[in-house]
């Protein structure tokens, strides 16, 4: 995972994880790709956010973006670097609790380099 991530400043969160899923996932999985993009979505808490345009996002929430872009591919283990640089101490307890919720939820094991 980027520790900086660049979204089309023109497209939504929704729009963003959509997309990226689609060039990911497998043809077979293809249909299934805004349930998924759904969970994600909720486990990272960006609900609230997914009309908003990416240039228009906080720095932890385009962090939690740029994980969401990345779950989406559906891996089993995300690399993570440094995903709190950059951030005061609320949007890195933001961020983390994100982390958190993907780690619980068992779609994906976290390797934070830190």
């Amino acid at each position: 995972m980027e520790q900086f991530g660049v979204h089309d400043e023109y497209s939504t969160v929704k729009e963003s994880l959509l997309f990226s899923a689609h060039l990911r996932l497998d043809s077979d999985q293809v249909s299934k790709a805004n349930e998924f993009v759904g969970e994600i979505m909720e486990l990272l808490e960006l609900n609230r956010i997914s009309g908003s345009v990416c240039k228009s996002l906080s720095v932890e929430e385009n962090k939690k973006l740029t994980i969401g872009v990345e779950m989406v591919a559906n891996p089993s283990v995300l690399f993570a670097d440094e995903p709190t640089s950059g951030l005061d101490a609320r949007g890195a307890a933001i961020v983390m609790q994100g982390i958190k919720n993907v780690a619980r939820s068992g779609k994906c094991t976290f390797e934070l380099l830190m």
